[in-house]
Parts: C-alpha cells; sequence; structure tokens
C-alpha cells in the first residue's frame, strides 16, 4: 500500500515524490509518458 500517489512525472512531480521518499513515505510515481514533463 502507499502513502503518497504523485500523478504526473514532471519536475514538480518527481520532486514532491523524491522529497517524500527522503521523508519515508511509500510511493508511487504514474506517468504515461517520458518522465521530466515537457522541456522543449
Amino acid at each position: 500500500m502507499y502513502e503518497v500517489v504523485v500523478v504526473g512525472g514532471g519536475l514538480a512531480g518527481v520532486t514532491a515524490a523524491l522529497r517524500a521518499r527522503e521523508l519515508g513515505a511509500e510511493v508511487a510515481l504514474v506517468e504515461r509518458g517520458r518522465l521530466g514533463g515537457h522541456l522543449y
């Protein structure tokens, strides 16, 4: 079971997931494309 679910793997989503993990939470990151968002 996850304590935190982050929807969207853009810059903010990845940062939130990493920070939650640093704080000890079980984290799921859901993204349909590539991580990192749309950096054109």
